[in-house]
């Protein structure tokens, strides 16, 4: 199953479908990374000798420090097939028959931030950030903040969905994540992953956010468009990623 994309790479790895962003040191997502995520995501799923999926990224600073702003077309068009290949992507990992984990090597930043939410688990070691600093901008985490009220205490959830980043002790304190030893990541992720077997049912209940997809969509659309197509404001968001994200920086790679 061994294939290599230009910014995505899969491989099998003792049957696990080992799924791994390569873009950069910052690993940040556009339109072009989407779509070879998911191709990737299918190849993994369709592949008889694939039990499992992860996701995880190359580096240790950030699995993703979010979408490639910079370059994201400040026209409907642009921002309307970025949106679309996001839920193409997570309407894959929940109806994958195969279960999907993501392991953070970095932090998770924005975007990231949603895909880590859409696993059946994330793992990560204790050195790493989950934040999502566009919310100082008025744009919304609208694809993961389901999750993140619903599984954290709504105080910490609320800081989250301020912009406000979080270590993975505490979420992992808080039951968001599990957290392993950087020393051995891989190894330990790839144990633990081993030992998981989830039924169809108790996938379908983890996913259970994928019929509102259309409605996140919707929201996401409407936040970006608002925030892309005025200068003014999209140079505010371009000056608040490039201010927070360094913060989000995995320690381990400081």
């Amino acid at each position: 199953m061994e294939k290599f994309f230009n910014r995505v790479k899969i491989w099998n790895e003792e049957g696990i479908g080992v799924i791994a962003v390569d873009n950069g040191e910052f690993n940040r997502i556009n339109r072009d990374v989407l779509v070879q995520l998911t191709s990737a995501l299918m190849l993994a799923s369709q592949d008889p000798n694939v039990d499992k999926v992860v996701i995880t990224a190359m580096g240790g600073a950030y699995f993703t420090a979010g979408i490639d702003w910079v370059n994201l077309g400040d026209d409907y068009d642009s921002v309307r097939e970025t949106v679309r290949a996001i839920k193409s992507l997570f309407a894959l990992m929940a109806s994958s028959a195969k279960p999907v984990f993501v392991v953070l090597n970095g932090s998770a930043v924005g975007i990231g931030m949603e895909i880590a939410l859409w696993a059946d688990l994330v793992i990560a070691p204790p050195d790493v950030y989950i934040c999502y600093p566009e919310a100082k901008a008025g744009i919304p985490p609208a694809f993961g903040a389901r999750p993140l009220l619903d599984r954290l205490d709504r105080l910490t959830a609320l800081r989250m969905l301020s912009g406000e980043a979080a270590e993975a002790p505490l979420l992992a304190q808080r039951g968001l994540i599990h957290v392993v030893p950087r020393g051995n990541l891989m190894g330990d992720a790839k144990a633990l992953v081993k030992s998981l077997n989830i039924p169809p049912l108790s996938r379908r209940l983890i996913h259970r956010y994928v019929k509102e997809l259309d409605e996140f969509e919707a929201v996401y659309v409407d936040a970006l468009m608002s925030r892309c197509l005025a200068k003014a404001d999209r140079e505010r968001l371009l000056k608040i990623v490039a201010q927070e994200v360094p913060k989000c920086r995995a320690k381990f790679a400081s």
